[in-house]
């Protein structure tokens, strides 16, 4: 079997993303695997509670997006995304961050690690689900009408 034309594995066409989930709150994540499963049910996602066990993961597995809290116990949303980072499977992964936390301060911090949008809750969940169209490279849902 030879895939000659497949320079990565993204681009097979079997391939399934695969969307990390990481909150201590089972109702925010229960909310975003029914976005997620609303996007494409096929995506394939990976819960965690625990910042540590999304880590272990992460030591092993990789993620096309990371969706993250920021308030959590043990490690805070910074702290796990800047250890994320330091994996070598997590390096180039886009984050997203949904928090309870309104603090400027914390939202600016977010961005200077390079989170590429940070939502506070409750989220807007059709903007949540337009920038996780636009970082799993899905086609908007709106299609054009022929004229």
């Amino acid at each position: 079997m030879s895939n000659k034309n497949i320079r990565d594995i993204k681009t097979a066409k079997n391939y399934v993303p695969t969307v990390l989930l990481l909150d201590d709150q089972d109702v925010a994540l229960t909310i975003h695997v029914a976005l997620i499963r609303k996007l494409d049910p096929k995506i394939k996602t990976v819960v965690f509670k625990q910042p540590k066990d999304a880590l272990d993961w992460l030591k092993t597995k990789q993620a096309d997006l990371i969706i993250t809290d920021y308030i959590m116990e043990g490690m805070n949303g910074i702290e796990f995304i800047e250890s994320a980072k330091l994996t070598k499977h997590a390096a180039s992964t886009p984050f997203v961050v949904v928090t309870a936390s309104h603090d400027t301060q914390v939202h600016l911090n977010l961005h200077a690690i390079g989170v590429y949008k940070a939502y506070t809750k409750p989220v807007d969940i059709k903007s949540l689900s337009m920038t996780c169209r636009t970082l799993l490279n899905m086609p908007n849902e709106k299609q054009s009408m022929p004229s």
